[in-house]
């Protein structure tokens, strides 16, 4: 029998703070050579630092300064919003688009989808529901 009182405790996964991911993501969409120096630019601090942030060894900078933190959400942050159905945050245009899809549209393209569109209809962060009519 199952004691009640017992518990198990489990490790969860590291999740990544959310300035991180908007670099991450930020680089990847330059989707080109260079796109380090590209994004370095956006924000107006130096390659070497960007890339030493993103890297993985001894030479990473595991703790930037709030100021690079601060300047990676300026540049990389507006715009977004967090989906409670996705449980990270996307951009408002993707929000949008997504909010703006019917039905019939949706049907057929698998479980994930549906669910995801049932959820945003009912959203607060929905725009279509954020848009004063007059």
């Amino acid at each position: 029998m199952i004691d009640p009182t017992d518990f198990v405790t489990y490790a969860l996964p590291a999740v990544e703070p959310r300035w991180l991911a908007l670099l991450k993501e930020a680089v990847a969409n330059y989707g080109k050579r260079g796109a380090v120096t590209d994004v370095a630019k956006r924000m107006g601090v130096s390659r070497p630092y960007v890339a030493r942030v993103l890297m993985t060894g001894e030479s990473r900078i595991k703790d930037p300064s709030p100021k690079f933190i601060d300047r990676v959400i300026e540049a990389f942050g507006q715009g977004r919003v967090d989906c409670p159905h996705l449980g990270r945050d996307i951009s408002t245009n993707q929000c949008r688009d997504f909010a703006a899809l019917e039905w019939k549209v949706i049907r057929g393209t698998g479980h994930d989808k549906a669910l995801h569109w049932h959820a945003c209809q009912h959203c607060p962060q929905n725009p279509a529901k954020l848009e004063v009519k007059p």
